[in-house]
């Protein structure tokens, strides 16, 4: 019996170390560049799955959008020539970053661009909207096209509509591909609370086994609301809120008025967003000033990313 004793409790060590080194094993493999690569099918996948009928569209349309010898698949969207997903496949996130990097165009708003080299992917005038996502190594676009007339009632629902597909694809991405999370904050003092929200994603990777420096992909947003708690808030008139932080990228301070709030009562006081690298474990402290007070109130996370 002693000696079955010894040999289980080897066994159990044997198979201890043998969990730690594939541990070891998971997280170097979790570095690796096949780990932020994203082909054309998971994003064709995840259109599906999200309810958006993908048929291929007819690639001599893609002859003018070649970037960096890389041609694109050119997708239509639920049967319509209106709507379609340009995919660019390259072989690294610092490739698709170069290829990208000289395109002309214009930034709009929200991740809307409008490039030149889309106008003529069909031949129903040059008026479209075209909305960009990172994703990983490939870069991925959803071209609109909304025709001439942007006067009529049903001119300005297609568009619309087409800058709300534009978010949920955003959406869908964020959260299936690049693997986004989301951490909310709240907080609460005497006279004032507030919430905030973090948004991000962060890739890190080597390139070969002998780099010591990791390659990095990431983005992130915040966003910062306040809600007054007295009876007496018609009477507040100007106030300054300072945003105190050490996470991601924002804060600061501002001067605003109580008004246009949402239907919660909140006033919202924007947001920032960003690229580099930061930790997602930080704090926020929210000081307000108004008619002569202040308070600090310090946010803490409702829902920790683990």
């Amino acid at each position: 019996m002693k000696g079955i004793r010894y040999l289980f409790g080897f066994c159990v060590i044997f198979l201890m170390v043998i969990i730690s080194f594939q541990s070891m094993q998971n997280a170097e493999n979790n570095l690796s560049k096949e780990n932020v690569f994203t082909k054309t099918t998971n994003v064709v996948e995840l259109m599906n799955k999200e309810g958006y009928k993908l048929e291929l569209a007819q690639q001599n349309s893609a002859d003018s959008c070649i970037v960096e010898g890389v041609r694109p698949v050119i997708y239509d969207i639920d049967g319509t020539g209106d709507q379609k997903i340009i995919i660019y496949e390259f072989g690294s996130v610092e490739e698709r970053d170069k290829a990208l990097s000289g395109l002309k165009g214009v930034y709009i708003d929200n991740g809307i661009v409008m490039l030149e080299m889309f106008g003529n992917i069909t031949d129903k005038g040059n008026r479209y909207i075209n909305y960009y996502y990172n994703v990983r190594n490939t870069a991925v676009f959803y071209y609109f096209q909304f025709g001439e007339d942007t006067d009529s009632n049903a001119a300005v629902l297609n568009v619309e509509k087409g800058i709300d597909t534009g978010k949920n694809i955003g959406s869908a991405i964020f959260k299936n591909i690049n693997d986004g999370k989301t951490v909310e904050y709240e907080g609460k003092g005497k006279c004032w609370e507030s919430k905030a929200e973090l948004n991000y994603y962060q890739h890190y990777w080597k390139n070969n086994n002998t780099d010591t420096e990791l390659g990095y992909e990431g983005w992130n947003s915040e966003t910062w609301k306040i809600r007054y708690l007295g009876d007496d808030a018609a009477a507040l008139g100007e106030f300054s809120v300072n945003i105190i932080k050490n996470s991601a990228t924002g804060g600061g301070e501002a001067t605003t008025v109580y008004a246009n709030l949402d239907k919660d009562g909140y006033l919202n006081l924007g947001g920032t967003s960003g690229t580099e690298a930061f930790d997602p474990k930080g704090e926020y402290n929210i000081t307000i000033n108004w008619q002569g007070k202040s308070e600090t109130i310090q946010l803490d996370s409702v829902n920790p990313d683990e």
